[in-house]
């Protein structure tokens, strides 16, 4: 009997599942030739993105969702007809719309009010404006501009220049070239065997270099940077934050002031006082004499690896 019933519920449950299955993930599909196509721009109020380079006479246009899409001249508007709508961006019940791009690369555009968007072998520029959310991008080359006020971003093996602008953010690059900018208020800012130039402002977020391999141009005022680096030029300045520096394989020329705080670092470096102020200048030893580094504070402490 517990076996008969055991099977029944079997029975039941694949029942189910054939019969949810049989509905499309997305509602519409429509494709262009790829060649109609120069530039996208989305505009939707909650969006769910995915967009993959692909190999094709054509692009596939997925999704699921009231929007409507217009082809002028060479620009694809993706857009939901309440995009415009005061009420609609203040109504907390505007679904979400699930959006799939696949063909050639082009540069993309997107506004939103919420949105999370993955990237895969997208090798043209992107801009990505929305209040919170998520961007992750993988394998993909050109200039990318994202602002997001709150949000996580994770980017790998990226070749291009990157923009960053948050207020609020947990992000990390690795294993990508090319030069950076960002500008985080508050959260975290991580890149791991990444090389390039790299300029970050920050009030607050805790700064964390790995194998960082370039030049280096950072303001914290509070936040704690801490860099495991092969210098080119290094300018690092901190107000509160702890400063904490290891130069891998190279003796780079290493300046360091401090107004009240102190430094801690090779003995051999050369160490000056004048009142509260603290300043170690010298060259770390090392088999390779490249890079200079500077470092500067108001009350953090320095520490020099």
């Amino acid at each position: 009997m517990k076996h008969n019933f055991k099977m029944r519920q079997l029975k039941t449950f694949f029942a189910f599942f054939l019969f949810f299955s049989s509905f499309p993930l997305f509602g519409e599909e429509k494709t262009f030739p790829a060649g109609e196509i120069k530039s996208i721009i989305i505009k939707l109020i909650h969006l769910d993105l995915k967009v993959t380079k692909r190999k094709s006479p054509h692009w596939t246009i997925k999704w699921s969702g009231n929007l409507f899409l217009q082809l002028n001249e060479g620009l694809l508007t993706i857009e939901s007809k309440s995009f415009n709508s005061k009420k609609a961006w203040s109504s907390k019940s505007s679904k979400t719309v699930t959006l799939e791009i696949s063909g050639p690369a082009v540069p993309i555009k997107s506004f939103s009010l919420s949105s999370h968007s993955s990237f895969s072998s997208w090798t043209e520029p992107v801009f990505i404006s929305s209040l919170k959310g998520s961007v992750t991008g993988s394998k993909n080359e050109g200039s990318w501009e994202l602002s997001l006020k709150e949000g996580k971003i994770n980017i790998h093996q990226h070749q291009g220049p990157l923009t960053i602008k948050s207020f609020r953010a947990h992000f990390t690059l690795s294993s990508s070239k090319g030069d950076s900018q960002f500008y985080i208020n508050e959260g975290h800012l991580t890149v791991k065997k990444s090389e390039g130039e790299l300029n970050f402002t920050t009030d607050k977020a805790e700064v964390k270099l790995t194998q960082f391999k370039g030049s280096l141009k950072g303001f914290s005022q509070s936040g704690t940077v801490t860099a495991s680096i092969q210098p080119e030029t290094v300018d690092l300045f901190s107000g509160e934050g702890a400063i904490r520096i290891h130069c891998m394989g190279q003796s780079p020329k290493i300046i360091a002031y401090t107004e009240r705080g102190k430094i801690y670092g090779p003995k051999y470096l050369h160490k000056t006082f004048s009142g509260k102020s603290t300043k170690v200048s010298g060259r770390i030893r090392g088999p390779s004499k490249k890079g200079t580094v500077s470092l500067k504070s108001d009350t953090a402490n320095i520490y020099i690896n």
